[in-house]
C-alpha cells in the first residue's frame, strides 16, 4: 500500500489468481514468395477455443491447428487435412512456432521447406489483468493530518513552506588544507553563490 500526498492509497485488485492469459488476435503471415505468396497477409481470429482459428482479411484462407497432425495448417477450410502450408508444432498459437514452414508444391507433387516464412503477432490482448482503483485511506479519516511542527523556510526572498519537509536540500563541501568552500543551492534558480576565499564565508 502506498500513500500519496492527497492521503490516497492505490489498491491492485486483481481480477484472477492466475497469470493473465494472452489471446492473439490477429497474425501476419510473411516471408513465402513462391507459389503461395497470394495467401500471405493478414489473418484475424475467426473463432476460439483450445487454439484459435484466424481467417485471411479478404480471403477464404484459415489458419489453424490440427490436432489429429499435431500441426498448424494454413488451408482452405478449417480441420481439413488438404492443406497448403504447414508447421509441426504444439504452439499454443502460430506466432510461438519454432521451425521451418513447408508448402506444396503441385508441380514436383511434393513439400518443400521454406526457411523465410514467418508469423508474427499483430494484435495480442491480456486477459485476466488486475485493474488500478483508488479511494480514500482508512488511515487518513482516522488520523487527519496536523499542522503541528510544519515545516517552513525563508531563503533570498522566497518563503517556502512543505508540510513534510523541504523539496531540496543544500550542501557545502571543503576539502582537507583548502581554504575555499564550494556550495549548492537549495533551490533551482537564477541565483549564483559568490566566490568565497579564506574564512569571510558567503551568504
Amino acid at each position: 500500500e502506498l500513500q500519496d500526498e492527497e492521503g490516497w492509497l492505490t489498491f491492485l485488485k486483481v481480477c484472477s489468481q492466475e497469470e493473465p492469459t494472452r489471446k492473439v488476435v490477429a497474425v501476419r503471415v510473411s516471408g513465402h514468395t513462391g507459389i503461395h505468396s497470394f495467401r500471405m497477409g493478414m489473418y484475424k481470429i475467426a473463432s476460439t477455443g483450445e487454439r484459435n482459428v484466424y481467417k485471411h482479411e479478404s480471403d477464404n484462407y484459415f489458419l489453424y491447428y490440427s490436432a489429429e497432425d499435431a500441426a498448424w495448417a494454413l488451408g482452405p477450410k478449417p480441420g481439413d487435412s488438404n492443406v497448403w502450408i504447414y508447421l509441426k508444432s504444439e504452439a499454443a498459437s502460430p506466432d510461438q512456432t519454432e521451425g521451418s514452414w513447408s508448402y506444396y508444391d503441385g508441380d514436383s507433387e511434393s513439400w518443400i521447406e521454406d526457411a523465410g516464412m514467418s508469423i508474427e503477432a499483430e494484435e495480442v490482448e491480456l486477459q485476466g489483468v488486475g485493474t488500478q482503483i483508488k479511494q480514500e485511506s482508512p488511515i487518513q479519516e482516522k488520523f487527519p493530518p496536523s499542522e503541528e511542527g510544519m515545516w517552513e523556510e525563508s531563503f533570498g526572498g522566497h518563503r517556502d513552506t512543505k508540510p513534510r519537509g523541504p523539496a531540496a536540500v543544500g550542501m557545502d563541501v571543503t576539502y582537507e588544507a583548502s581554504s575555499h568552500v564550494y556550495g549548492l543551492a537549495e533551490h533551482a534558480s537564477p541565483m549564483a553563490l559568490k566566490n568565497t576565499v579564506g574564512s569571510g564565508g558567503y551568504s
